[in-house]
């Protein structure tokens, strides 16, 4: 009945702009792999097929966050074993959201009775920054932690192109 109530072009619009920003998403996540030194990034159909297969999973498994767990695995070999698919993963989806956060408060002053506070969109890009960066701060921590938790902050990749951040935040 809701989809009833959609004109045709509208609901069609919808479909193409959610399939572009699967393409975008792959793309970032591309950026992201390479930003962190994979050494074999996937093809990006493929990395747009875990795209798509992680919607279908955020929408509808509770938390949101399925897909992101089923998009880090195939992924692992490229990017430095487990932990780096997981830090890519994660390092991918804080710049999607820094994105969003500076979209909206690009488009609010536009949109009649929205607003935005100006600090948003700094503070958006400076999280995603220090998150970026963090992972670096993770590694150095490796020679403090005990046992497998060195061992596993260890293998944590290094920002190897930080330059590519910029490719994965546009």
């Amino acid at each position: 009945d809701a989809v009833a109530g959609i004109a045709p072009t509208a609901f069609a619009a919808a479909i193409a702009l959610s399939i572009v920003n699967f393409g975008v998403g792959a793309v970032r996540w591309r950026f992201a792999l390479k930003a962190y030194g994979a050494s074999a990034v996937p093809p990006l159909r493929t990395l747009f097929r875990l795209y798509w297969v992680g919607f279908f999973f955020n929408t509808f498994v509770p938390a949101h966050v399925g897909g992101d767990l089923l998009r880090a695995p195939p992924t692992r070999d490229a990017s430095a074993g487990r932990p780096g698919a997981w830090i890519v993963v994660a390092v991918e989806r804080l710049f999607g959201l820094c994105g969003l956060v500076l979209l909206a408060s690009a488009l609010a002053p536009t949109i009649d009775g929205v607003e935005l506070p100006l600090w948003l969109a700094p503070l958006g890009v400076g999280a995603a920054l220090v998150a970026a960066l963090g992972v670096g701060m993770l590694r150095r921590a490796a020679s403090f932690a005990p046992g497998r938790l060195g061992t596993l902050l260890a293998s944590i990749p290094r920002l190897a192109s930080p330059r590519m951040l910029v490719g994965v935040l546009l």
